[in-house]
């Protein structure tokens, strides 16, 4: 009967923490070859530092910055340089739309790609 209520304890207390924000599946689901600035585990990486209180910033595989400056269980929000930012954006179960933003210097207007998820 003991070992059944420290079972019981023990899931109840880490069934939060184990399962990932839907949005965090979405961001590391994406093949490498539609982001290739940023490879998995440097994915991985800008989570973790989120998680732990951290500045969530990790360098591209082509020389950049990236860093991750808002996320919730639905919306990440990455800075990739002064005019590029991507949004990942959950719209129901299993769906979402991964915005690229990129405002040239000196223009109101921005280019916008999406691509759903």
């Amino acid at each position: 009967m003991t070992r059944f209520l420290l079972c019981l304890l023990f899931f109840a207390t880490t069934a939060g923490t184990l399962q990932a924000a839907p949005v965090d599946s979405l961001f590391l689901g994406i093949p490498a070859a539609e982001m290739p600035e940023l490879d998995r585990s440097a994915r991985m990486d800008l989570l973790d530092f989120w998680d732990s209180g951290l500045e969530a910033r990790t360098p591209g595989t082509f020389g950049d910055t990236i860093r991750l400056v808002s996320r919730t269980d639905s919306a990440l929000t990455l800075q990739l340089a002064d005019a590029a930012v991507w949004r990942i954006r959950l719209l129901g179960p299993g769906r979402g739309v991964w915005e690229r933003e990129v405002r040239l210097p000196g223009r109101k207007e921005a280019f916008i790609r999406r691509k759903d998820l």
